[in-house]
């Protein structure tokens, strides 16, 4: 099994019937959206057009919740329900139903998640699948046996593809009855679908460890100190010293290590230390990330090895340090190429964690690529960020959460200035926000002013 699909196959798959002149026009333009790999700008200016037709606000609202746009999806799927036919298919029925409570949990509104999510799975023949999602909520409820028996009645019926965040919650549940081999299977969906949080080395360690497989229990161990170290300065050589204690403590189990993972604590060791490894102890993708990571401490990294390096990043789109190991290969490339190269890696590391340690160089790539001042580069934020303020206030009523925003809409001209500011201008639809918005433009001199009545205009 595989993991739900891409936000914009997601769009494209929930195709309704078309019966009349508008949907027939409205079919032909996602069929022609295909090979578009950004936001479905021909679907939003259909929508624009056709305020009171539900499919585009249903595929607008789920392909925003995939993307994590929870703001925009939250704003389409609501116009959506509204306009909810009564000939509507099954499909959409639960659909609608089912990304609504999935709005709904990511708010920590858990009846109203329930609510909804019930409503999508009670509905005939295409509501099943919603068991996932009914299943997170009531993990988040602390109903960890109710949670299982749904879990378990939509995986063993392989009624569709897990999502990430039922396979997290659901690998968790199965862990902790002890049935670490479904775990297992869970667990390397996950892992084969590049999905990774803090903590879950250790989880998959201690997993791996549970059903024989030390090699990969120790590598795990490895990926959650290398996770960490994206957050806060770590010590090496605390972490060396409990990989030396290593056979002596799985003496103390009963587990005799065999040469694969004795390789593996010595692969890993020769990452900070003098020696370096010719091939990787194994081809399990930890291993092979370590061999490029050692190939790049010793200047012997070629384009062949980033062309490995690069064929690892489903496994590592979470990890910070695979970003910034990736914007520092200068060598590799022309000049040219290598600004690119860093300029993308920064953007993908703030996109990641505003937190991680590596934040404020890449704001510092980004800002001086706009020819902005080191001091101004600090302000500078990507609509995402913007995108969580903007959350966090309308759900705390905290204007503070703005504040970081007012900062930014007062810089210089720059890319991504434009991008800010065109992202602020559709979110102008929420009450709240422009209220806020004339409150603070009311107070404002200057270009934050300008910027201001442009978004409220």
């Amino acid at each position: 099994m595989k993991f739900a699909l891409s936000a914009l196959v997601v769009l494209l798959l929930v195709l309704t019937g078309c019966s009349n002149r508008v949907q027939q026009e409205y079919l032909k333009i996602k069929k022609a959206e295909s090979e578009n790999k950004s936001i479905p700008n021909a679907i939003l200016l259909f929508d624009e057009s056709h305020p009171d037709f539900f499919n585009s606000k249903l595929d607008l609202g789920v392909y925003y919740l995939v993307s994590g746009n929870y703001l925009e999806s939250k704003y389409f799927l609501e116009k959506a329900e509204v306009l909810l036919p009564s000939d509507v298919s099954l499909e959409d029925k639960a659909l609608l139903y089912g990304s609504i409570s999935a709005i709904r949990l990511i708010e920590a509104e858990f009846d109203e998640a329930w609510s909804y999510a019930k409503k999508a799975y009670d509905v005939p023949k295409a509501g099943k699948y919603y068991g996932y999602i009914c299943g997170r909520i009531l993990v988040a409820q602390n109903k960890d046996d109710e949670a299982l028996r749904y879990f378990n009645e939509c995986y063993d019926a392989k009624l569709a593809a897990i999502d990430a965040e039922s396979a997290r919650a659901y690998m968790y549940l199965l862990a902790k009855t002890e049935n670490f081999q479904k775990a297992k299977d869970i667990l390397e969906i996950y892992i084969e679908n590049g999905n990774y949080f803090a903590g879950l080395g250790i989880f998959a360690s201690n997993i791996y460890e549970k059903c024989g497989d030390i090699e990969k229990s120790i590598y795990m161990a490895f990926l959650d100190y290398e996770y960490q170290s994206c957050f806060m300065n770590l010590d090496d050589n605390k972490f060396l010293l409990n990989l030396d204690r290593l056979d002596a403590d799985f003496r103390t189990k009963n587990i005799a290590l065999n040469d694969a993972s004795r390789k593996a604590i010595a692969q890993i060791k020769s990452l900070y230390g003098d020696s370096s490894l010719a091939s990787p102890a194994s081809d399990f993708y930890v291993s092979q990330y370590i061999l490029c990571r050692e190939k790049i401490r010793g200047k012997t990294f070629d384009i062949k090895d980033y062309e490995t390096y690069i064929s690892l990043e489903k496994y590592f789109k979470d990890f910070p340090s695979y970003y910034w190991t990736l914007s520092n290969l200068a060598p590799v490339f022309s000049k040219d190429t290598a600004a690119e190269v860093a300029r993308q890696a920064a953007i993908k590391i703030i996109q990641l964690n505003p937190n991680s340690i590596y934040v404020p160089r890449c704001r510092e790539i980004l800002g001086k690529s706009e020819g902005l001042e080191l001091e101004d580069c600090k302000k500078l934020l990507l609509v995402d960020e913007i995108e969580n303020s903007l959350f966090l206030f309308i759900k705390t009523d905290d204007s503070s959460y703005l504040e970081n925003v007012y900062e930014f809409l007062s810089l210089n001209d720059c890319s991504y200035i434009y991008d800010g500011v065109t992202f602020l201008k559709k979110c102008m639809s929420n009450e709240k926000l422009h209220s806020e918005f004339v409150e603070k433009k009311e107070s404002s001199t200057g270009r934050l002013k300008d910027r201001l009545s442009y978004i409220l205009a």
